[in-house]
């Protein structure tokens, strides 16, 4: 039972409504590869194409991964910490969220205030 509000007239702040209760999200200014806006709390699955490092050529294989957006007050950015990744659960992404990269290969499958069978 989600809903969606726009919050003061601010583009940037959403308002989740989730069994009642308000939630807040920023907008991290980032599309994902649909044209998605991308907002702090949003679960993107990253899809890519693993590559062989020496030459750079894909091998046929696809990682898909799943992390969380969040925000780093002490470092004034958002980043995305790992779910289901080949690192540890709660890696924090060290790279600086980029549009390019968004777009190339992370889309928003959920948020993380939703129970869903990717949280798990």
């Amino acid at each position: 039972n989600l809903q969606v509000l726009q919050v003061m007239g601010d583009p940037q702040l959403h308002k989740e409504t989730i069994n009642g209760e308000f939630i807040i999200m920023q907008f991290t200014g980032l599309l994902d590869k649909q044209d998605k806006e991308i907002y702090e709390g949003d679960i993107l699955l990253s899809t890519s194409n693993f590559v062989l490092l020496a030459t750079g050529e894909p091998t046929g294989k696809i990682c898909k991964e799943t992390y969380e957006v969040i925000y780093l007050p002490d470092e004034a950015r958002f980043s995305v910490k790992s779910i289901k990744t080949e690192y540890p659960e709660g890696y924090i992404d060290k790279f600086k969220l980029s549009q390019e990269r968004m777009a190339k290969y992370f889309e928003v499958i959920g948020i993380i205030y939703e129970k869903k069978d990717f949280l798990k």
